[in-house]
């Protein structure tokens, strides 16, 4: 009985909680540690979760009847003054486990998150930690946690990235970008949203997606529909799509179908990382360019515009002027 009641002892929390955050012992703190074995045990393993996980809870309970309970059943029939002190020892490892387990369960955990930046004229692939493959377009960054939760997938995307979703209906995938939310359980989409795109467009290659977002009414999308979500005035609309043409750039290829020029020369600067200077002359010309290319370098391509249109240019390293003759 007097081993139990010395682990019943009152344990100094509020001096605990404050070396914890000063790195100072108070006198209380030194002398209840240096009393027992027991206690100095005890100390160091609350240390050891404050480690772990960065938080100091404001109190902690330890069940004790119910340690004690699990020691009696282990050391029945136990009599000598060496199975008492295993006994005490037993007793106290209990309560160490119970509060440790308490405290990483009853302590909130942050979140950790990785941003991944694909840099204009280039294009990356990367693996989600519930290996979802993500194909990212020049440009784009995508932020997500380190470790998905159980019920939980979310990513945010600025940006274009084709994903194709590892199927798990018990934890939906959730791609969020700017207004709207593109809520996936396994299936193969590409999004896009630029900051200086009018619009947000997904388009669904494979399985099912649902679209919603505050202003946005919940919409379902089937395999070959594009759903446009227009930034402005608050609409979306869906139409039947070729999806090989809107994820061409995940084969390094470039296909424009009835672009303007100024979406064009948008394009070629994500594309090949440079800043394109273009006459406003051609903003009003109602030009749509139909063409694609794949390894093409930026001088031969823009030489294949003039073909198209009278146009001259000019590059100078990362800066490339297009007038009109």
């Amino acid at each position: 009985m007097e081993n139990k009641q010395n682990i019943n002892e009152v344990t100094p929390w509020d001096s605990i909680q404050e070396y914890l955050k000063t790195g100072e012992k108070s006198e209380e703190l030194l002398q209840w540690e240096n009393s027992k074995t027991e206690n100095r045990q005890l100390f160091l393993e609350i240390r050891k979760a404050w480690l772990l996980t960065g938080k100091i809870p404001k109190s902690f309970t330890p069940n004790k009847e119910k340690a004690w309970e699990i020691v009696d059943k282990k050391t029945s029939n136990k009599k000598s003054f060496f199975f008492n002190f295993k006994k005490a020892i037993a007793a106290a490892a209990a309560l160490l486990l119970v509060f440790t387990t308490w405290w990483i369960s009853n302590t909130p955990q942050k979140t950790s998150y990785t941003t991944f930046i694909c840099p204009k004229g280039q294009k990356s692939q990367i693996l989600l930690p519930d290996s979802t493959k993500v194909w990212l377009n020049g440009g784009t960054k995508i932020i997500y946690p380190t470790q998905f939760s159980n019920s939980n997938r979310s990513v945010e995307l600025l940006g274009e990235a084709f994903f194709h979703v590892k199927r798990n209906e018990k934890s939906p995938f959730t791609v969020k970008s700017n207004d709207i939310k593109v809520i996936v359980l396994g299936t193969e989409f590409n999004v896009r949203n630029y900051d200086d795109d009018q619009a947000i467009q997904v388009g669904l290659q494979s399985g099912k997606v649902k679209i919603k977002g505050k202003e946005c009414r919940s919409t379902q999308l089937y395999p070959g529909q594009l759903a446009t979500w227009h930034k402005t005035y608050k609409k979306i609309d869906i139409e039947k799509a070729k999806l090989d043409a809107i994820t061409a750039w995940t084969r390094n290829e470039l296909v424009f179908s009835d672009n303007t020029f100024r979406e064009v020369a948008t394009y070629l600067e994500r594309w090949y990382g440079v800043e394109i200077n273009l006459d406003s002359r051609f903003v009003k010309d109602d030009h749509l360019f139909n063409f694609k290319v794949k390894t093409e370098s930026l001088t031969e391509l823009l030489r294949l515009m003039q073909v198209m249109v009278p146009m001259q240019f000019t590059i100078d390293g990362k800066r490339v002027t297009i007038k009109k003759p």
